[in-house]
């Protein structure tokens, strides 16, 4: 490398140039608040020239910004816990969190209706069937002619209707049961997940908590996923493998 004869001059003559007096290595940065640390002994003035440069600051103003921002689950557990304790908290909860989104489908009831409903509907039939078999006996040609039976017999038309609108009742009952039965049941993560909430998050009176243990009659608005058997082979490890190191891995936590 070519040396400038004045230069060299000056070194053999060890004066230092104006540039190298001037140098100073950058200022050190605090790991977490990203703020330049002033080492002990330097002067305010020497600590000035570490500083970083316009542009460095800008750039790290805009770090730090990010670091200072809450995540998204933090921010979610700030507006829920705004919520007063018991049902305001327990519904905030599940409106930001699908996987608390739990729900009974009473099938135990939607059975009942329904086995109710079909009887009346026997019932019903069995009468048209009576009434069929009297038309044939006495009055054949109004099984011939709707016109004639509708007009002849008020009992005939006020039974049809009546096997209308039970029929509708039925036919509404069925797609609701069908509906019920298409909803997904909860994984066992997300129940536990819920049921520890239930437990230790959340006051709710006993009566009021007593859904969460009818496990068997629960349904989820979660939206379904392609991986659900890997997801039911994986759930199955903490059985499989009851070791400290399972446990606390597929520990849930709220």
């Amino acid at each position: 490398m070519l040396v400038d004869n004045n230069d060299q001059d000056s070194m053999e003559k060890g004066e230092a140039t104006s540039q190298i007096d001037d140098y100073c290595s950058p200022a050190s940065l605090d790991p977490v608040t990203l703020l330049p640390i002033k080492p002990d002994g330097m002067t305010q003035e020497e600590f000035e020239r570490t500083l970083p440069d316009q542009k460095t600051e800008r750039y790290l103003a805009y770090i730090r910004g990010l670091k200072k921002r809450k995540s998204p689950a933090e921010f979610t557990s700030h507006i829920i816990d705004l919520r007063p304790d018991g049902y305001p908290r327990l519904a905030e909860v599940i409106a930001c969190k699908e996987e608390f989104m739990m729900y009974r489908r009473f099938g135990h009831l939607q059975a009942r209706l329904l086995l109710d409903k079909q009887d009346e509907l026997r019932a019903l039939e069995l009468r048209l069937s009576y009434m069929d078999e009297v038309f044939e006996n006495k009055y054949p040609d109004r099984n011939y002619s709707r016109e004639r039976a509708h007009a002849e017999s008020t009992d005939y038309k006020n039974l049809l209707a009546k096997i209308e609108r039970n029929m509708k009742e039925y036919a509404e009952l069925l797609t609701f049961a069908q509906t019920f039965a298409n909803f997904d049941r909860p994984m066992a993560s997300d129940y536990l997940q819920v049921k520890n909430y239930l437990d230790y998050k959340v006051r709710l009176c006993a009566r009021d908590q007593d859904y969460i243990a009818k496990r068997d009659d629960l349904i989820t608005l979660k939206p379904s996923r392609e991986n659900t058997w890997l997801d039911t082979k994986i759930e199955g490890i903490p059985q499989l493998l009851p070791c400290k190191a399972t446990r606390y891995i597929f520990s849930t936590t709220v």
